[in-house]
């Protein structure tokens, strides 16, 4: 006999920095070779507990040097010319380091306390 489960998608919504420019968060997961473009995705939970997923690039990559419970704030600096000439999307990326690294738990009430 067989047992079949539905298999569900627990990526959260993903972030988005041209409606909200500034991200602060728990970073509570990190993935290599998401997608099509075999592309770093990471998860910030935010205060009160909604998780948003946001995609890697050159500069959001960054993120992959942190521990997983690293307090982290991401602001949207806009777009930008790189050395080539080519545009993108730069980033200031910032990590408190008097909360990192630390448990699911404690991250939890770090996020409430802010």
């Amino acid at each position: 006999m067989t047992n079949w489960k539905d298999v569900n998608n627990d990526q959260s919504p993903s972030h988005s920095f041209e409606m909200e420019k500034t991200l602060e968060g728990v970073l509570v997961a990190k993935q290599e070779n998401v997608g099509p473009n075999n592309s770093f995705l990471f998860t910030i939970e935010k205060k009160g507990g909604k998780k948003v997923s946001v995609w890697g690039s050159a500069v959001l990559n960054k993120l992959n040097t942190l521990p997983i419970g690293s307090l982290v704030r991401i602001e949207y600096l806009g777009k930008q010319k790189g050395k080539r000439g080519t545009e993108f999307k730069n980033y200031k990326i910032q990590v408190d380091e008097d909360t990192r690294p630390v448990s699911a738990d404690e991250a939890e009430s770090i996020m409430n306390s802010v």
